[in-house]
């Protein structure tokens, strides 16, 4: 697959259009030094950065991970220039690449799973689907604000909601009865682990 990629983007072009090029790979799972043994059959000492995007970016809510090797200082200035205003853009060691690729890239999915089962739940409760899907979808916008602008752990935002003896208690009792935290953990471990079998 990578050998496909690199060969096809590349191979049919001459040396001296890429000669002096900055690459940006949004590969997942695929390592620098991976990366840059392919590329350097045709470019002496690429200036590589490896990044791992989300679907969110497409509304300016996203993240990009990335690291670099070779790399100018003003080829990681370019960098966040393109991507700092769809969302979240941060430089990382290599070594968190698989695990935080897998958190920004494949969680969304997760979310999405988390909204319509909220709007499931509701619907079973007699609320009309849009509303639903629409109150559900909000509250893991209000939520996931709460935490990066209060910068208070999301358990004691949870506390926070959870009355003694009160409904919301109730309800999160519930969930971890059903499980749910633990499936997540398991979700991202299991995206990670998937992630590293692609090298």
């Amino acid at each position: 697959m990578l050998d496909n990629v690199i060969m096809n983007i590349m191979v049919q072009s001459a040396y001296k259009k890429y000669k002096n090029k900055l690459f940006i790979s949004v590969l997942a799972g695929i390592p620098l030094n991976v990366l840059n043994s392919k590329i350097q059959d045709i470019v002496e000492f690429p200036r590589i950065i490896r990044s791992m995007p989300n679907t969110p970016m497409m509304i300016g809510e996203g993240i990009i991970v990335y690291c670099s090797q070779n790399a100018y200082s003003q080829d990681l200035k370019l960098m966040n220039t393109m991507f700092s205003h769809i969302g979240i853009c941060e430089s990382i060691p290599e070594s968190l690449m698989n695990s935080t690729g897998a958190l920004s890239g494949c969680s969304p999915a997760f979310a999405y799973l988390i909204i319509e089962a909220l709007s499931d739940g509701a619907v079973k409760m007699g609320v009309p689907r849009l509303m639903a899907t629409k109150f559900a979808a909000q509250v893991l916008v209000g939520a996931g604000k709460m935490v990066l602008e209060t910068g208070k752990h999301p358990g004691h935002l949870k506390d926070e909601v959870c009355s003694p003896g009160g409904v919301t208690i109730a309800g999160v009792h519930a969930m971890e009865i059903g499980g749910v935290r633990g499936s997540m953990i398991n979700a991202v471990e299991a995206a990670v682990n998937k992630t590293n079998e692609l090298q």
